[in-house]
């Protein structure tokens, strides 16, 4: 029981890490999107440049809906700052558009150089703003010095054009699940009834995933305990080598297909009170194993001139078979049925 209580508490733990990893898809320029410090505040005047670039775009929507903006200072430090706005291109430099409401460092990894801004999203929908308006952002650069100058630095975000400008790629992936286990009939070489936890990961090749699963759980056997034992469960660990896609997609719903290969180790473990005693099966089930994964996926870039991956991360329930082999004729179905939650994106 204490095995079991510490695998849904790990289970519910990565959920929870990988549900928040998905919460916001990041979004990297295609190309440079810099500026440097050339118009002013009124009655500001003064050299001395600072250059900066935006280098990533995303959407908070846990709580307040918020668009993101991370901002890189050239130099390796950021120069003190007031307000930042999101304006149209064509406003006055640092006196219109939406406000930030935040400034902060990165939340994950705090570099010294680049800040976070965050604007309200009803305000940026609102305007028009990376949708039909051509948008900049807009940073108060403050003196250094009492006397010294007030600055604006303008840096382009979107052309509000449907030619590529920005892209969420996403190379590796990773996530973690549950499965009920089922052996269809009776139990197949003592192995029973039970749960799987797994963790999983791996690389998009064009539009399949390239899925390695490590696998980890328990079921019951029909098998008596030893003499001198007063109980005994199967244990198993193991791997599974597959390839999916999301080939179907209504709204923030997909559709995915996964096909591969399971191998399972099982050790029957008795005990008696502290006394333990275990037989292991090395050469435990093992075979081909189909998955369907209905999904909540994310939604399409509401924004022209962004791009995303349809299955960048998922939330779904997975519908399972396995037939396996490797335990003696005949062959068994395994089927079941899960939750699991994986992420491509990195903030």
């Amino acid at each position: 029981m204490t095995a079991q209580r510490g695998t849904w508490c790990l289970g519910a733990g990565l959920l929870a890490v990988s549900f928040l990893a998905s919460c916001r898809v990041p979004y990297r320029p295609l190309t440079p999107h810099t500026g440097a410090t050339g118009g002013t505040m009124p009655n500001a005047s003064g050299p001395g440049e600072i250059s900066a670039a935006v280098v990533r775009i995303g959407e908070e929507t846990l709580g307040r809906p918020l668009v993101v903006v991370q901002v890189k200072f050239a130099g390796g430090e950021i120069p003190p700052m007031g307000d930042a706005w999101l304006a149209p291109r064509d406003s006055p430099p640092c006196q219109a558009g939406v406000k930030a409401v935040g400034a902060r460092p990165d939340i994950w990894f705090a570099w010294p150089d680049v800040r976070q801004l965050e604007f309200p999203t009803e305000a940026v929908d609102q305007a028009g703003l990376m949708v039909s308006v051509p948008t900049v952002i807009d940073l108060d650069i403050l003196p250094a010095a009492p006397a010294g100058e007030r600055r604006c630095l303008r840096l382009p975000v979107a052309a509000a054009q449907p030619q590529p400008e920005w892209v969420a790629p996403s190379r590796w992936f990773f996530g973690t699940g549950f499965q009920t286990v089922n052996v269809r009939g009776t139990a197949y070489g003592d192995v029973g009834d039970g749960f799987l936890v797994d963790l999983h990961g791996g690389v998009w090749v064009g539009p399949l995933r390239l899925r390695l699963d490590w696998l980890a759980g328990g079921s019951s056997t029909p098998r008596p305990p030893p003499a001198g034992y007063d109980r005994i469960d199967v244990e198993i660990i193991g791997s599974a080598l597959s390839l999916e896609m999301f080939p179907i997609r209504v709204g923030r719903f997909g559709l995915g297909l996964n096909a591969g290969y399971e191998w399972l180790m099982a050790d029957f473990h008795a005990q008696m009170g502290s006394t333990e005693a275990d037989a292991y099966r090395f050469s435990g089930p093992r075979g081909p194993r189909v998955m369907v994964r209905l999904a909540r996926v994310p939604a399409p870039p509401r924004w022209p001139g962004f791009a995303n991956r349809k299955d960048g991360w998922a939330l779904s329930v997975d519908l399972i078979a396995a037939r396996w082999s490797g335990l003696g004729p005949p062959p068994a179905t395994e089927v079941g049925i899960g939750v699991s939650m994986d992420t491509g994106y990195w903030w």
